[in-house]
């Protein structure tokens, strides 16, 4: 029994471990281009999503400093995390990692780099904001196995970056 027990907690640990990593290794890629991007307020009213709406999305949309746009997505029905870039997509769930879900909360909802020249607005002739651009990211993972196996775990993580550019 003590064999047995040990053998499934090894599996367990082993589990845990590899989801931990990987949830880092998103969350790192994740941030990296947040804090060397910035947030593509400009997608967002294109698609008529409304930041102020919404307090968080599936879909996270950036600029790198050359201008390309890059694209982070939670697909649920696949439970993966694609990235965009350039038209190619990639999946950033390592093999045997599920995600449950995933949300991003963009912060400042309006774009704190845009002037207001419209005349109906009340802050007319001011930037929309002044505060410093920031996303949340909420990563909720699995191990592959199925609820109610010896080796199913769930884990979360949680982060808040701040993108490095501040433009005015």
């Amino acid at each position: 029994d003590l064999f047995f027990t040990f053998q499934r907690t090894s599996r367990k640990t082993e589990t845990l471990e590899s989801v931990v990593a990987s949830g880092r290794l998103m969350m790192e890629q994740m941030s990296r281009e947040v804090r060397q991007g910035t947030i593509d307020y400009d997608w967002y009213a294109q698609q008529a999503i409304n930041l102020e709406a919404s307090s968080t999305q599936n879909v996270l949309t950036l600029r790198n400093r050359e201008g390309s746009q890059l694209q982070f997505e939670f697909e649920a029905d696949q439970g993966t995390l694609i990235m965009r870039r350039s038209g190619v997509e990639e999946s950033l769930n390592s093999p045997g990692i599920v995600l449950r879900d995933a949300h991003f909360s963009i912060i400042p909802t309006r774009n704190p780099f845009q002037f207001i020249s419209d005349q109906s607005d009340a802050r007319v002739g001011q930037f929309g904001t002044n505060i410093q651009p920031r996303v949340t990211i909420l990563l909720a993972l699995r191990g592959a196995a199925e609820e109610g196996a010896q080796n199913y775990i769930e884990y979360d993580l949680q982060t808040t970056i701040s993108s490095r550019v501040y433009e005015r």
